[in-house]
């Protein structure tokens, strides 16, 4: 075996490898999240901005219209 082919092979097993092994996780969890819209997301998404949901008031004086 060359010193080219030895290059070759070992291009190509870094290839594979790369293409193979490099799952992009994060654009996986986004395509969850917006094909399947769980309610845990938009329950974490109202916590993280301090947003209340009409359900669950901050207040009996925020509660009434």
């Amino acid at each position: 075996m060359t010193t080219n082919e030895r290059v070759l092979l070992a291009v190509a097993v870094v290839l594979v490898d790369i293409v193979l092994f490099a799952v992009p996780i994060t654009g996986i969890f986004a395509a969850y999240v917006l094909i399947s819209r769980p309610p845990w997301f938009l329950d974490w998404i109202k916590s993280l901005y301090g947003i209340q949901s009409r359900d669950h008031p901050r207040s009996e004086t925020e509660a009434r219209p």
